[in-house]
């Protein structure tokens, strides 16, 4: 017993994980740069060996410190209601498009660079794990949702583990139990509403810094946080501000050591390494043009447009944005006309978190700032310790530039990873600050949490009704499409690739229908489906009652009428299926001169 104990305290050293995601990324790029199917086997081989010393170094936790499995449960436990109805959280078509690249991988047993040879893709291993998986379990949502689970709770104790120096013990296991439900983003992110592979990135960035030595004497270990940080970047390149932010850090700690130039090749060497693939198709294989329709195009402001107004442009987009962290989807459920007396006062505590996380990011922004001007009048002396609140400055400065700096800007959370970040340091300081030295029982604690449990009641309680809706409206949609035998679908952006997922990809797709089309996922499968003559596909569109915003209402009615008139001219006889959240129109498949003018059952 003591042998087999003490074989698993070596095997679950930090350290030894660490070495183990760093084969895992290697790997990951062999795949991506060879293609050789078989490396599909090994990488599955390596990701078993990954998993159990992670489960090892669970148990191993759960006895030597509790709080890391109380924090696990209570994480996962606070989120199961929503687990009980996994494709309701496939709210929009992003996340049926991250499902069906695992899918695509799984078939392939290869891991594609680009995504479907149109758009550049990122964070592709998210889907590499999902897709091998799904060879024990089937394609089942619920496996994304929780690998999706699993990276959110990493970053909750990587959060923790990198902050150790300069947070309480109340503090960081306080924060860690809250998982930071309170702020709607985290909490969207956590159930994969939106967030995806940001979280991915995020969590290659806290590995990175957790693993930098600041101290500028463990050369591997500065290889390997410069080399997840060059990796962080090829998930989700939103990660540069994080990845930026830390190298300056980086680069003050090694002048202020007289270590720079020694240390730079450390830097670059991981860095590069790091985004090797990147590199590589970058320089041999070139994208083809995308068309996005402008969607993601964002360019820099001109130097001709540089003016003293643009610091006032920068705080009014900043506010914005602050303020979509708190309340981004809340406030499209409020906006609805039925809105009542339940929801007005749900409202109302959305309204009080936001004002509290106002008041926290901006005692955390003084609490950096002391410690930077500590620093510069030389009443402290640059140590460890101080990274945090110096990486917070220059990471509040970079998201201030973007800002001013982007047109047009970008309000949307999920651009806005960096001010996220930002107000959970913050939080950290501020808690740490305030209750210094009191233990996590008191009072004080009970009320603090009991404030920050209220204010997450609002988007909970919307994310939670909109799961069970939509997992009942996605039922009754593929059970009509099932009895009418639809094998070709013409549909809206938002609807095309949910079809295609939950049919086991039995259903061929068109997103071209509109009134959303982007035209950039699967064009191939658009333009054959689009080639089919009308009578040989079926239409779908959001009803009135979907909740859709009133533009695309309009824009549903209009292509629904041009549908509904051009079958009527082609003597294509057809019926309407009216559902709750949708309308269907079923060509029927018998000669044009035997065609009625059309029937409603």
């Amino acid at each position: 017993m003591k042998k087999a104990a003490a074989l698993i305290t070596r095997f679950t050293r930090p350290r030894i994980l660490t070495y183990a995601v760093f084969a895992l990324c290697l790997l990951f790029q062999a795949m991506v740069i060879t293609k050789l199917v078989f490396l599909y086997a090994v990488f599955k081989v390596l990701l078993a060996g990954l998993v159990l010393l992670l489960l090892a170094w669970l148990g191993r936790a759960a006895v030597k410190d509790k709080a890391v499995v109380l924090v696990i449960l209570v994480v996962v436990l606070v989120r199961l209601p929503f687990l009980f109805h996994p494709t309701g959280l496939m709210t929009m078509s992003d996340n049926a498009l991250e499902a069906l690249q695992s899918r695509e991988i799984q078939a392939s047993r290869t891991v594609p660079f680009y995504q479907f040879e149109t758009l550049k893709h990122q964070g592709t291993l998210r889907y590499l794990l999902v897709a091998q998986t799904w060879d024990f379990t089937g394609p089942q949502y619920i496996i994304l949702i929780l690998w999706n689970l699993a990276v959110y709770i990493a970053i909750i104790l990587l959060l923790a583990k990198v902050l150790e120096p300069v947070i309480s013990r109340a503090a960081s296991v306080f924060l860690s139990l809250l998982s930071f439900m309170f702020i709607e983003t985290m909490f969207d992110f956590s159930l994969l509403i939106r967030g995806g592979i940001y979280l991915d990135a995020l969590f290659l960035v806290l590995l990175a810094i957790s693993l930098f030595d600041f101290q500028l004497e463990r050369r591997s270990d500065i290889v390997l946080s410069f080399y997840f940080m060059g990796f962080a970047f090829y998930i989700q390149p939103i990660s540069l501000m994080f990845t930026a932010s830390f190298i300056l850090c980086a680069a003050v700690f090694s002048l202020a050591a007289r270590r720079f130039w020694k240390s730079v090749w450390l830097f670059l060497a991981g860095g590069f390494l790091g985004i090797a693939h990147v590199l590589y198709y970058e320089l041999f294989f070139p994208a083809k043009p995308a068309a996005t329709h402008a969607l993601e195009q964002v360019r820099i402001i001109p130097l001709a447009s540089v003016s003293w107004r643009l610091i006032g442009n920068a705080f009014r987009y900043a506010r914005e944005s602050f303020q979509n962290l708190f309340r981004y989807e809340v406030s499209y459920f409020l906006g609805r006309p039925q809105t009542g007396q339940t929801e007005k006062a749900l409202g109302v505590l959305n309204t009080i978190g936001l004002w509290v996380g106002l008041a926290v990011f901006l005692a955390g922004l003084g609490f950096a700032l002391a410690q930077l001007v500590g620093l510069l009048r030389k009443k402290t002396r640059l140590e460890p310790r101080h990274w945090p609140y110096l990486f917070f400055l220059v990471l509040m400065l970079g998201f201030m530039v973007k800002q001013a700096a982007l047109l047009p800007p970008r309000f949307e959370p999920r651009h806005n990873f960096d001010l996220l970040l930002l107000i959970v340091l913050a939080f950290y300081f501020v808690l740490t600050a305030v209750f210094r030295g009191k233990k996590l029982i008191p009072w004080t604690w009970i009320a603090a949490g009991a404030l920050l449990a209220a204010v997450t009641v609002p988007h909970y309680h919307f994310f939670l009704k909109n799961t069970v809706a939509k997992e009942a409206s996605y039922r009754q949609l593929m059970a009509a499409l099932t009895k009418y035998k639809v094998e070709h679908l013409t549909t809206d952006f938002n609807l095309a690739y949910p079809v295609r997922f939950l049919s086991r990809e039995k259903i061929l797709c068109s997103d071209s229908l509109g009134p959303l089309t982007l035209g950039i996922f699967f064009p191939e499968q658009t333009a054959a489906v689009d080639a089919l003559p009308d009578r040989e596909r079926a239409y779908a569109f959001f009803s009135e009652a979907s909740g859709t915003r009133e533009w695309h209402k309009r824009a549903t009615r209009k292509a629904m009428n041009q549908t509904l008139i051009r079958l009527q001219e082609e003597r294509i006889g057809f019926t309407v299926v009216s559902l709750k959240d949708y309308t269907l129109i079923i060509p029927k498949r018998i000669p044009p001169e035997h065609s009625p003018q059309g029937s409603r059952p």
